[in-house]
């Protein structure tokens, strides 16, 4: 999906890993020629955004991967939430919609 995502905008990252920082631990996924390759937890990340990535609680990513908010919605209401390459990730984080709401997600 996240693949889908990247080609559909036109961002090549190509040699450059997409990083995500839950504070207490990153997660870093390559970017490839032909794809993404497997996701490298690593601990603790002082600084993701000098890296152009992005950071966030642990307990907003729920409401960042399926909340009808995005990353560029959770910026503005959720102040430990930031993406460094705003381009980058609201292309993978858009807002989703469902008809059917059958998760809770703990946001406003």
């Amino acid at each position: 999906m996240f693949w889908q995502r990247l080609t559909a905008a036109g961002i090549d990252r190509t040699g450059r890993d997409i990083v995500i920082s839950t504070f207490g631990a990153h997660h870093r996924i390559p970017v490839l020629a032909n794809g993404l390759g497997e996701v490298v937890t690593g601990g603790a990340l002082q600084s993701p955004g000098a890296v152009g990535g992005a950071g966030l609680a642990p307990d907003h990513l729920p409401a960042l991967l399926f909340g009808p908010h995005g990353i560029e919605g959770l910026t503005r209401i959720r102040p430990d939430v930031y993406a460094a390459d705003e381009e980058l990730f609201q292309a993978l984080f858009p807002p989703l919609t469902a008809d059917v709401l059958s998760y809770y997600l703990p946001y406003r």
